[in-house]
């Protein structure tokens, strides 16, 4: 669950296991796809059993990177290599 860019949280069973506050970037170009982006990632580490602090950093940051460009998708391959890179 997000709060904008304010906060992210990981939810179980009506509890809060896990919060955090994203950095704040200067590249804000358009909003469209975070949501998906947050959920892509929460999923992938569901799948991957990553600890909930990092799960919720991990989709941060994928949701902030997806905000820094135009659009839900990037075309440039690289946007996604670099998550890739960094999470296997």
């Amino acid at each position: 669950m997000t709060a904008a860019a304010a906060k992210a949280y990981l939810v179980q069973a009506g509890k809060i296991v896990a919060d955090f506050v994203p950095p704040k970037t200067g590249k804000f170009v358009d909003a469209v796809g975070a949501g998906d982006a947050f959920s892509a990632a929460v999923i992938l580490g569901l799948y991957n059993d990553w600890p909930e602090s990092q799960l919720l950093q991990r989709a941060c940051g994928y949701a902030t990177a997806t905000c820094e460009i135009q659009g839900a998708v990037s075309h440039d391959r690289s946007h996604y290599q670099r998550w890739c890179d960094r999470w296997c």
